[in-house]
């Protein structure tokens, strides 16, 4: 099963499922240079989870085969201050 959650974060990624979202930040759009990642942490796993450039915006796909290794635990998001981690792109 696929979920699109097209603008948003998702509030919880079942394992199995491929899954979809976007995400614009103005003050640091992909397009300047940008990067954009997320921390999937519980008390035992932690999953990175990279988002790729997609003009302005961001784009990430994490695919049923990534997500079946999740171990099953219930994610709710945090504050939006952690939701996600921007850094400079390592250019070459």
């Amino acid at each position: 099963m696929a979920i699109d959650t097209s603008n948003t974060e998702p509030i919880s990624i079942i394992p199995g499922d491929t899954v979809k979202w976007a995400r614009r930040l103005a003050d640091f759009p992909a397009s300047g240079g940008w990067a954009l990642s997320y921390e999937l942490l519980n008390a035992m796993h932690r999953y990175e989870i990279v988002a790729s450039a997609d003009g302005d915006a961001f784009r990430v796909v994490v695919s049923a085969q990534t997500t079946q290794a999740f171990a099953p635990v219930l994610v709710q998001p945090p504050s939006p201050a952690r939701t996600h981690r921007l850094h400079p792109a390592c250019r070459s």
